[in-house]
């Protein structure tokens, strides 16, 4: 049985790692058309910043090896990496190097803490919001901004959690460029994520394997009960 200081751990480190909204659906064709990501390299390589829920600023890195392997460093002080296997299920080791610990998960796991985790989000940033939503491309000229051009869309949650941000997306990379909050008045306010540096890596096993040599490692996938 797992005591449930190590539940709201979980839960709280892997929030930590995210950017956006998650969820492990799969995109629309509305969704496709405005966030593509079918021309994107296979292996990417980048650095951005972001604001959490609190509006507090992080950093993050991302390796993107596919769709198989995924790595995500947060402020240096987690690493996630994921591995997604055949029938689409993914495999978390979540590494907290403050705290000293490991927590082997899926999203089985996820979901009993309430993180609803899907590859595309993790992967590319930015994921279909739950509930209903609207994506409208804007009259606005594409961007130069780090890696190149990205063009400007709307996307408004309108159940839920009502949100509308705007989106500058670059099909080359296959991720947000910069990300904006927009106000009620419909004017964009807060840059709440922005990509400072993209390129092409070559990926090697060394960069997605962790070696354990005197982390705790906590096993939370749905065999263990996670429950007090």
């Amino acid at each position: 049985m797992r005591p449930l200081h190590l539940v709201a751990g979980l839960a709280a480190m892997f929030c930590a790692m995210q950017a956006t909204s998650l969820r492990a659906d799969g995109p629309s064709s509305v969704w496709q058309a405005a966030f593509p990501i079918a021309a994107a390299p296979a292996h990417v390589h980048f650095h951005a910043r972001y604001l959490d829920g609190h509006g507090a600023p992080h950093t993050l890195e991302v390796w993107r090896d596919g769709e198989q392997r995924l790595r995500r460093k947060s402020d240096a002080a987690i690493d996630l990496y994921a591995e997604q296997k055949p029938g689409g299920e993914i495999e978390f080791h979540i590494v907290d190097h403050s705290r000293g610990i490991v927590v082997h998960a899926n999203r089985a796991a996820l979901y009993r803490v309430g993180r609803f985790s899907g590859w595309l989000g993790l992967a590319h940033v930015l994921d279909v919001p739950h509930g209903a939503y609207m994506v409208t491309a804007l009259a606005t000229p594409p961007e130069v901004k780090s890696g190149g051009p990205c063009h400007w869309y709307r996307l408004e949650v309108t159940i839920l959690a009502p949100k509308v941000s705007d989106v500058c997306w670059s099909a080359t990379w296959g991720l947000p460029a910069e990300i904006k909050a927009v106000d009620a008045d419909g004017t964009p306010s807060t840059v709440q994520f922005s990509l400072d540096a993209v390129e092409v890596f070559q990926p090697t096993d060394d960069l997605f394997a962790f070696e354990n040599d005197k982390f705790v490692i906590i096993d939370a996938r749905p065999d263990d009960d996670l429950s007090d």
